[in-house]
């Protein structure tokens, strides 16, 4: 998985997947959704139907994602809580 490019809330990766025996580059945004930390490919017409968790965890709720350029990459901030009870 290789970081593409980021903006506030969301970061969006390449990565590849093996499609009838042939190696396809597929973009997907993370997110974070309902407390977990998501990716959802951009894929035409598909695209807002796949979602994979990436992270849940109930006693850690995930609010949002930031992305930071460098030369190297991107700095990741994620920012969570803790939720009471």
């Amino acid at each position: 998985m290789n970081a593409r490019r980021g903006s506030a809330g969301h970061l969006v990766v390449r990565t590849t997947a093996d499609i009838l025996g042939a190696q396809v580059g597929i973009d997907a945004v993370v997110s974070a959704q309902d407390g977990a930390l998501v990716a959802s490919p951009t894929l035409p017409l598909l695209g807002n139907l796949l979602t994979f968790t990436l992270f849940s965890d109930p006693r850690i709720a995930i609010e949002s994602i930031r992305t930071t350029p460098r030369s190297d990459g991107y700095h990741v901030t994620l920012a969570a809580r803790v939720p009471r009870g």
